[in-house]
């Protein structure tokens, strides 16, 4: 910007000039700005005037730089985003503003284009500076980047790529055909062989796919890698996109391999990630901040690991256990796990890999309002023993161990022990597979009921039915009061016939709740509540069936608020002609605080006439003044 102080230029005084209104109205649009041009010392200023000869915009402006004053706003704005409608805004200068621009600028040229054109350079230019800044930050971190180990890229071809690997054959009916192996590049004699077919190289001892000459003739085969080094601070992760290419030719097959690297993700005290690829509105082709997209799991290098992390912070992390595993998983976000909670360590080196896959899950990012939702127990990295870790005894934690354990067997043993219940081993396993819908809280629903009898019982007994209906006849029971420790009540000899029988009785018993609650209150509240006119009434239902019948006749959703109704979270009236006082008409709902009225509704949601909205604003007008009434009675 101007290295003037911007008080400074405030007080550079506004030079006179002609009426800009009278020049602008001439022109018959309210799109054009008339320039008053001077100079001031070693500065252009631009004084820019709307049709209402209003001073609208100062524009300060050297050889290098300018800034913009919009009354008391500065704006860094170059001319050609100053307005919304440029270039339909249009800049009017008179002579003498147009000489004093030209020779400011020293051209013979129009001096507005010239401005542009100028501005445009100084913006590049500052780009330029800001662009030079970031890559140079990025330049000292990518510095201490080591060169590729010299086997790497043969780990790829042989682990990565390994299923990359063709003869491409001349088919013929003969015992031997000719081919040529894409991987060792050899022309070998195979029998035998048939398109898309598995098989060896006779050279190499490679697994290969046969491919038929006359039936191929494009493989594209993509994959990526990942490669972990040490780093100052911490240590690096480096993403590799490869791509090999096979094609068949009249001179024989091809094959094109290129192996890019296109993340860089170094975890220190900070975590910083850089994707390769065009520098922003460069040209140049460079390392950039940030990441490029999202990456999943892929191989890990493992030649290295233990000897880049010797003497680093992850030195004894795990990592190096976790990569021998089978577990897929992204290693910036175990390294990252480790530095919240070193305590995933005891679950890499102890085989626990399947809580180190939740640990890092629970840590890096999405699936931890999984865990909030569900409440799966959380691993607690800051533990200092395995067993304060997972919050269990020694010798579940030993069984967890021999049964590698998921989080779902962790909840298990962890609900086992609130409960004072052992469990068998193939019990464990059981109950894992059979009860793991983690929405619906199985596992605690599980033990509810095997605290009243036994595991191998409620194991036994729930075989052959849906669980989650089984817990609703169990849930149903306990509402009726039944002994739930009679056997005969928890695992009825005929489920179904049971469930249904305590689905009816239960609606019985809540209906019958509802009515009196309905009843009590329509007993207590009629004589407040209850209003006529000449030809309708307005009257509290009497019972649930009551209700549930407006709703049913009336096609609308009344019936659906019995239970808050009868609890008094709702206050429904009915409307009625009064020669049929049972027949439904309107239904009209208050706030049960303010007797505010929310809604009335008739047949099928319709509105009302204005009879009954004029006798509806006298029911309210008499439910306030008896309000008030009440209030001051208090008082």
């Amino acid at each position: 910007m101007i290295r003037v102080d911007k008080k400074v230029l405030k007080k550079i005084p506004v030079k006179d000039y002609i009426n800009a209104a009278e020049v602008l109205n001439t022109l018959n649009s309210e799109r054009y700005y008339l320039v008053n041009a001077y100079q001031h010392e070693e500065i252009l200023v631009l004084d820019l005037y709307n049709n209402k000869n209003e001073l609208g915009f100062r524009i300060f402006h050297t050889l290098g730089d300018w800034i913009v004053l919009e009354g008391n706003k500065w704006r860094k704005s170059g001319i050609e985003r100053l307005f919304y409608y440029w270039p339909r805004y249009t800049l009017i200068a008179g002579k003498e503003s147009m000489e004093v621009m030209r020779k400011y600028l020293k051209t013979e040229n129009d001096p507005i284009e010239k401005l542009v054109e100028l501005q445009e350079e100084i913006r590049k230019r500052r780009l330029a500076i800001v662009h030079k800044k970031e890559m140079d930050e990025i330049d000292t971190y990518m510095e201490h980047v080591k060169p590729i180990p010299e086997d790497f890229y043969k780990w790829i071809d042989d682990e990565v790529m390994k299923e990359s690997r063709y003869i491409i054959y001349q088919y013929r009916k003969a015992k031997l055909m000719k081919g040529r192996c894409t991987h060792c590049e050899s022309d070998v004699m195979v029998s035998g062989a048939k398109h898309n077919v598995k098989g060896k190289c006779p050279s190499c001892n490679s697994v290969i796919t046969f491919k038929a000459s006359g039936k191929f003739s494009l493989a594209n085969d993509k994959g990526r890698a990942r490669l972990v080094q040490s780093y100052p601070g911490g240590a690096v992760v480096r993403e590799f996109s490869i791509w090999y290419r096979h094609e068949n030719f009249s001179g024989g097959p091809r094959v094109d391999k290129s192996k890019n690297e296109y993340h860089r993700k170094i975890i220190t005290d900070e975590y910083k990630i850089f994707h390769y690829g065009t520098f922003k509105s460069t040209d140049q082709v460079r390392w950039n901040n940030g990441a490029l997209f999202d990456s999943y799991e892929s191989p890990i290098y493992p030649g290295n690991i233990q000897e880049e992390l010797k003497g680093t912070r992850f030195q004894y992390s795990g990592l190096w256990e976790m990569i021998n595993s089978d577990a897929q998983f992204r290693p910036e976000d175990y390294l990252n796990t480790y530095l919240k909670g070193s305590a995933i360590e005891y679950l890499a080196k102890l085989g626990l890999h399947k809580l180190a896959l939740a640990a890092i899950v629970q840590i890096n990012g999405d699936g931890y309002y999984m865990y909030e939702r569900t409440r799966w127990p959380k691993i607690n990295l800051h533990g200092k023993t395995p067993t304060e870790v997972l919050g269990i005894g020694k010798y579940n934690f030993n069984r967890a161990v021999k049964l590698s354990a998921s989080l779902n067997m962790l909840k298990i043993l962890q609900l086992s022990e609130s409960e004072n219940l052992h469990i068998q081993d193939e019990h464990l396993l059981e109950i894992e597979s059979r009860y793991s819908d983690r929405y619906s809280h199985q596992y605690e629903d599980f033990f509810r009921v095997a605290k009243l009898s036994t595991v191998h019982q409620v194991l036994k007994y729930t075989k052959d039915i849906n669980f989650g209906d089984y817990m609703d006849y169990i849930d149903m029971a306990e509402k009726l009061n039944w002994n739930m420790r009679d056997r005969f009540v928890q695992f009825p000899r005929h489920f179904k016939e049971a469930h249904d029988q305590a689905s009816a009785l239960l609606d019985i018993k809540i209906q019958a709740a509802h009515n009196r609650s309905i009843a009590e209150f329509f007993k207590a509240n009629s004589e407040k509540f209850n209003f006529d006119s000449e030809k309708y009434l307005i009257r509290l239902p009497m019972s649930a069936k009551e209700i549930a019948r407006e709703g049913k006749v009336l096609h609308h959703c009344v019936g659906s608020y019995i239970e808050r109704v009868a609890s008094g979270e709702r206050l429904i009236l009915f409307i009625r002609e009064k020669d049929k006082p049972h027949d439904p008409l309107y239904t009209m709902e208050l706030e049960p605080e303010t007797y505010m009225l929310i809604q009335v509704r008739g047949l099928n949601n319709a509105g009302v006439p204005k009879m009954v909205k004029t006798m509806i604003s006298k029911h309210q007008v008499r439910l306030n003044k008896n309000k008030k009434k009440k209030a001051t009675t208090a008082a």
